[in-house]
């Protein structure tokens, strides 16, 4: 009709499993999604509140009940802050301190570590969530074809079995997700860990180094190259202790 194509008319929108009975996750979510105007660059900053932006559901929280829309739920927003459900000037404050966060440097390059699982992941809470996630896949594809599944279903099949192996592999390796992170880029740990990765599923060069924090993608294709024909003794030894992993 108006000849525009883009991301809000076409394909789908970005959706992502959160682990709401885990409060923290619920307001890192609800958070990043309040923010977007900030974020994007509609609102000044400094010069603009945060609830003059019209085109959200956020200014409606700050409404006292009876004015409110009946579909919204503004409690479990508030109480994820532990918040009273009509305390709208704890949540506007805290928000309105959000937004000044995102104006200094510091502030936004920390909050964009909170929510890199969100612009990046397919689920948003604790490992343990995940291992649940990967176990009700399991079931709805079983005894089934993993060619009977397309878009966005295999895709988080995929995601969903790599995830279980990355976690397998760190623990074979004696690491954690911040000890992965705090390694370089080039560490042994990281090349092995990306091999196996890429060895035994169908993610892509590019999800393997921003999963692994190892930067471009193409350091994915020089750890392949490494580990499978010219390995270090380090190399050898942990690749050895992935295979000896038992399959899935």
């Amino acid at each position: 009709r108006h000849r525009i194509h883009g991301p809000l008319f076409q394909g789908r929108y970005k959706a992502i499993l959160v682990d709401a009975d885990h409060p923290d996750y619920f307001e890192r979510a609800s958070t990043y999604i309040h923010l977007n105007p900030a974020r994007s660059g509609l609102i000044r900053i400094g010069e603009e509140r945060l609830k003059s932006y019209r085109w959200s559901s956020y200014p409606w929280h700050l409404v006292r009940a009876g004015g409110k829309p009946e579909w919204l739920e503004s409690s479990r927003v508030l109480g994820c802050l532990r918040l009273r459900h009509n305390d709208a000037k704890g949540y506007e404050a805290y928000l309105e301190g959000r937004v000044l966060e995102l104006g200094d440097p510091a502030g936004a390059k920390a909050l964009a570590e909170q929510w890199k699982a969100l612009r990046r992941g397919w689920y948003l809470g604790e490992v343990s969530f995940a291992e649940k996630l990967i176990t009700r896949l399991r079931r709805a594809t079983e005894g089934r074809r993993r060619e009977s599944h397309s878009g966005p279903a295999r895709l988080a099949h995929d995601l969903a079995a790599a995830e279980q192996r990355l976690a397998a592999g760190m623990r074979a390796l004696g690491l954690n997700e911040t000890a992965v992170r705090n390694l370089p880029k080039g560490a042994p740990e990281k090349l092995a860990l990306a091999w196996w990765l890429r060895e035994h599923t169908t993610v892509t060069l590019r999800w393997v180094a921003q999963r692994l924090g190892m930067g471009h993608y193409t350091r994915v294709t020089q750890a392949i190259s490494r580990v499978s024909r010219r390995p270090s003794r380090e190399l050898a030894r942990l690749q050895r202790r992935l295979e000896a992993l038992q399959s899935f």
